[in-house]
């Protein structure tokens, strides 16, 4: 019996990765439970555990499963699932540092989803056991590095049309950016240069699909798409099956998140064969190879540069829906998530 600690909000990666694992544990013989870690602390979940006979607990996110996951009883065994914020930011403040590494050193595995953020956790981990004068762990870290598959439908829904729902006609650009409306994403990071691009060709629009997480990002999210010129536009967050809806009828997915693990919509973006504009961060480089299967750009102004490039050139749209497409089948298959999850459960049956 597996109980998953994991943000259940709706429309977050966080919840399509609770969704997809407790699917692959559960063809895998495993009872699934899941448990919101925004509504947990320590109490509950030890409390859940003990009444639901739970055998192991996997937490997504070091820092915000971890807290609660550290109350739990020595004999429930578990496993830790690596965030960006985890490595690129959590971990340079000391007191999360320190609730992490006591998570990570309690689990018989730790998930990362890729390279980079594998070989992050592994120096910050070496830099820790140094720092306390330790020449090594007191046991080997199981750092497991398991890209994460993806499985979108084959044709739209046929329910939902975010161009409809926005007034936007057939031929408007529509550069789709869906991430929660937090800091930590930068949602208007790329206003400027869409507001000048748009005032060059008026079909250009950026919107943004999403939760309000934080009052303040929401707050000017809210401005920035209450400008007359209506280059800015916005939705509320949307059901999954209407989210990939979107991005299939958009003329490109964008990240301009300030910190990436691996980002769901990315990859989703890729299977739809919808061209990804990406932030130079560690998580979408792992992801993206520039003018291979995507576009990286480091500022608003390259970010303009190579938008104008996407929309002008049929070719280099062509290039990019077919590298995403290799890119999934070298590197993100379904058979080799479940036997790398299947070793993470052997782990947890027997340490």
């Amino acid at each position: 019996r597996v109980l998953l600690l994991s943000s259940l909000r709706l429309a977050t990666g966080n919840v399509q990765t609770a969704l997809r694992l407790r699917r692959l544990l559960a063809r895998m013989g495993c009872v699934v439970l899941t448990l919101d870690v925004d509504a947990t602390d320590g109490d509950r979940l030890r409390s859940v555990v003990e009444a639901e006979r739970v055998d192991a607990v996997v937490g997504i996110h070091a820092l915000r499963a971890g807290r609660s996951m550290l109350a739990l009883p020595e004999h429930v065994r578990t496993a830790v699932i690596l965030g960006g914020t985890d490595v690129h930011r959590d971990s340079k403040e000391p007191e999360k540092r320190t609730v992490m590494l006591q998570a990570i050193r309690r689990a018989a595995a730790v998930v990362a989803f890729n390279e980079p953020l594998r070989q992050g956790a592994l120096e910050w981990l070496k830099a820790e056991a140094a720092g306390e004068g330790r020449k090594q762990e007191e046991k080997a870290i199981n750092v497991m590095r398991v890209p994460q598959a993806v499985a979108v439908p084959g044709k739209e829904s046929g329910s939902f049309s975010l161009r409809r729902a926005l007034n936007l006609g057939d031929s408007d650009i529509m550069l789709l950016l869906p991430a929660g409306w937090r800091a930590v994403k930068d949602p208007l990071f790329l206003r400027d240069a869409v507001e000048a691009w748009h005032e060059e060709d008026e079909r250009i629009h950026l919107v943004l699909v999403g939760p309000p997480l934080e009052p303040e990002t929401t707050a000017a999210v809210a401005e920035a798409a209450a400008s007359p010129s209506g280059a800015i536009r916005r939705h509320a967050a949307l059901p999954h099956a209407h989210l990939l809806d979107a991005m299939r009828e958009a003329d490109a997915v964008l990240n301009s998140s300030m910190s990436e693990g691996e980002c769901n919509v990315i990859l989703e973006a890729m299977a739809l064969g919808t061209p990804v504009l990406a932030r130079d961060v560690a998580g979408n480089a792992a992801l993206v190879t520039h003018r291979e299967n995507g576009l990286v750009f480091g500022t608003p102004g390259e970010f303009a540069t190579l938008g104008k490039e996407l929309v002008a050139s049929a070719t280099l749209r062509e290039k990019l829906v077919q590298g995403g497409k290799e890119r999934l089948q070298r590197t993100h298959s379904a058979s080799a998530e479940e036997a790398s999850y299947a070793q993470l459960v052997n782990l947890l049956r027997h340490g």
